[in-house]
């Protein structure tokens, strides 16, 4: 049984961490960062030639890393608060068994 419960504890320790870094100064900071380079390689996407692909690959290749980023991070927190569900539903079947 705890075989099954390291892995989710440590899930769900992983997740409180990335939530406390996103509402942490500097986690707000990167993630506005992020936000303003997609915005800004949105725009000039735009404006780009649409002839020019290797310009176009090269700004869609930012977007995509800014993306990822994000993403990443709002994965741990999700997937930790799923684990944190499913240890709370395990306790709560423990203490009523």
């Amino acid at each position: 049984m705890n075989e099954e419960i390291d892995p989710a504890m440590e899930t769900a320790r992983l997740g409180i961490e990335a939530e406390a870094f996103l509402i942490s100064s500097l986690g707000r900071y990167l993630f506005d960062r992020a936000e303003k380079e997609i915005e800004a390689a949105v725009e000039r996407l735009v404006d780009a030639d649409p002839e020019d692909a290797k310009l176009g690959r090269e700004i869609r290749n930012e977007i995509y890393r800014a993306e990822s980023v994000m993403e990443w991070i709002i994965n741990v927190v999700n997937d930790g608060r799923t684990a944190h569900a499913e240890l709370r539903q395990q306790d709560d079947l423990a203490g009523a068994g």
